[in-house]
């Protein structure tokens, strides 16, 4: 058994002095503020130190193709993730909420009209009751429709009264504003 670990731990042992695996293993800003650094540095090399087999493109290729690649994808991922779910969580929150708020204004009208709906049950059995004293031959219908047309027609009418002799009292308020700015006093008026 100890054959197979100990070429395991010579990898390990070298790769901890290995540069790539310090930046590799302290978290993605690292990588990403490594690999900046070694692409402004390549911006600012001469030409002549610009070469493929240069320790800044060995880099590039090492850590840029597979570890940050990578972990640009999981960080990516895990925002949308993220994001998906306080989506949702607002989703619920709203539907909860809507369902909520009809609950409650269909409670309102029932708790308002409540005592109303009860109080028309009650009108509508003493009227049925009535009704059922009422002799078949007697046309309870036209009835109905004669007393509610004498209401309206009454209501109409008093309405009708009402905006007459509101008319009248404004004009005769007006004639009495004009009567005394002439200069004239009311009881000189009535001695006229």
């Amino acid at each position: 058994m100890a054959f197979v670990f100990v070429p395991v731990l010579d990898t390990m042992r070298q790769c901890l002095h290995c540069p790539v695996f310090q930046v590799t293993h302290n978290g993605l800003d690292v990588m990403v503020r490594r690999m900046l650094s070694e692409m402004n540095l390549l911006a600012l090399d001469t030409d002549s130190d610009a070469v493929y087999n240069s320790s800044r493109y060995a880099f590039m290729a090492a850590v840029g193709a597979n570890d940050l690649y990578e972990g640009l994808q999981q960080a990516a991922q895990l925002f949308v993730d993220y994001s998906i779910a306080r989506y949702n969580d607002v989703s619920m929150l709203h539907t909860v909420l809507l369902v909520v708020s009809v609950i409650l204004v269909l409670g309102f009208f029932l708790l308002v009209l409540w005592p109303h709906i009860r109080l028309l049950l009650r009108d509508a059995t003493r009227l049925g009751a009535l009704l059922s004293m009422v002799p078949p031959e007697m046309d309870v219908r036209a009835h109905v429709r004669a007393v509610l047309r004498r209401a309206g027609g009454r209501a109409l009418r008093q309405t009708a009264v009402a905006t007459t002799a509101a008319k009248e009292a404004t004009a005769a308020a007006t004639a009495l504003r004009k009567f005394s700015s002439d200069g004239k006093t009311a009881a000189q008026a009535g001695t006229a």
